[in-house]
């Protein structure tokens, strides 16, 4: 059965995915400090959402969630 934990790891995953690609493209066309600045916040923001699933995921296997 899917419940909201489910689909707030869907989202997160889709999210970390939008950001890789976000990252990857250089959406904004940054260059040298204004890049690696651009690019260490993504990396943060992705690092962030992959900690939280972690979390989720724990949780869902918490025998006291059900």
């Amino acid at each position: 059965m899917v419940n909201s934990l489910d689909m707030w790891i869907v989202q997160l995953n889709e999210l970390i995915q939008h950001a890789i690609k976000i990252r990857n493209d250089n959406v904004m066309k940054y260059k040298k400090k204004e890049l690696e600045a651009f690019e260490t916040g993504l990396n943060i923001f992705t690092l962030l959402m992959k900690e939280m699933i972690q979390d989720m995921v724990a949780e869902k296997k918490d025998p006291k969630y059900d």
